[in-house]
């Protein structure tokens, strides 16, 4: 169990081949602010060097959003995600 800390944990997952746990693995990446890639045995070298230069520029990193009023109970998808350019 990871417990709230001073500094924000950005977790990225790479999931390789055919027997890939997602259900494991895309929580673990949504619930902790970063972004979840899966991908054949075949795929590996342009994959990743794409994902790199996507999470290379973050545009929003742990955004908030606020309302006036405050009528707005719940916001989803919480926490909200991370925002790269190119997305």
């Amino acid at each position: 169990m990871i417990t709230t800390t001073e500094s924000h944990i950005y977790l990225y997952v790479f999931g390789i081949g055919s027997d890939v746990n997602t259900q494991l693995l895309t929580p673990l990446s949504s619930q902790n602010n970063g972004l979840t890639e899966y991908l054949g045995n075949d795929e590996i070298y342009s994959r990743i060097s794409n994902f790199y230069l996507k999470i290379r520029n973050p545009v929003l990193l742990s955004p908030t959003i606020s309302f006036n009023p405050a009528n707005v109970i719940q916001v989803y998808p919480s926490p909200l995600p991370n925002l790269y350019k190119g997305q």
